[in-house]
């Protein structure tokens, strides 16, 4: 072999082995669980959570539970636990999903104490084999469904007569919940989704005959069998308004 196919020979080894290393380093990307690098995904930014109340007895009573987007996570989820990601079921939030033959945890909890998994009480030793980044985490996938009310948002063309000019009724299980966390409705009832919505708390005390709510030129409404929009008082900013009670209600 002569010296000028010897060292095309030689160029073509290289070449290939480069090739065959960078093939090696892109099928070794880890997923992202697996990326020491990555330390959250879609962490929702630093925020401070607050109830803006109408008074200082509302404020006092703290009766949380009685404000409109209020949702206690505690109860009886559904939970569903594997050894390592892969074995994950897909999908699982999807609407549709069968849940049924999933197992029951109670929240708030511990799930390694209640149900499966091993409780790790240590920070001195690894309760694992060190493999980076190959090591198997355990995932439990949690799965609770909640009914949300249907909002009803109402803009008042003239807040002397509460003249109706037009309805939106929002669906609150149509929407993204990550994006309508109990705060202002407004960019939402413009097709706004990527607004921050965190700025206004809307609230709804339900109490005697209290059944709306109004901010600004909008007024939030309950659905109510047998009462029409017209029939409830606008009442201040912020303040729910009583329902009138010598307006006839049509069927009720």
């Amino acid at each position: 072999m002569s010296y000028r196919k010897f060292k095309s020979h030689k160029i073509k080894i290289v070449i290939l082995n480069l090739l065959l290393i960078q093939i090696k380093i892109i099928g070794a990307q880890p997923n992202d669980w697996q990326d020491e690098q990555i330390i959250g995904i879609r962490n929702e930014k630093t925020h401070c959570i607050y109830v803006q109340c109408s008074n200082i007895e509302q404020a006092i009573r703290d009766y949380l539970e009685e404000f409109i987007f209020y949702e206690s996570l505690n109860g009886s989820w559904k939970f569903n636990w594997v050894k390592s990601p892969d074995l994950r079921p897909e999908n699982f939030f999807e609407n549709g999903f069968d849940v049924s033959y999933w197992d029951d945890i109670g929240v708030s909890s511990n799930w390694q104490l209640k149900m499966d998994g091993m409780s790790i009480y240590t920070n001195v030793t690894y309760p694992f084999t060190k493999d980076t980044p190959h090591i198997k985490g355990k995932v439990l996938d949690h799965y609770a469904k909640n009914d949300l009310p249907n909002i009803v948002l109402i803009y008042l063309n003239d807040i002397g007569n509460g003249d109706l000019t037009n309805i939106g009724a929002i669906d609150y299980n149509t929407q993204n919940i990550d994006k309508i966390n109990g705060v202002n409705l407004l960019p939402l009832s413009k097709g706004n989704f990527e607004a921050n919505t965190r700025q206004t708390f809307y609230y709804y005390y339900r109490q005697s005959s209290l059944e709306t709510i109004k901010v600004g030129f909008w007024k939030l409404v309950f659905p109510h069998s047998g009462r029409t929009y017209e029939g409830f008082q606008i009442g201040k900013d912020e303040i729910p308004g009583r329902v009138n009670g010598n307006y006839q209600f049509k069927g009720g």
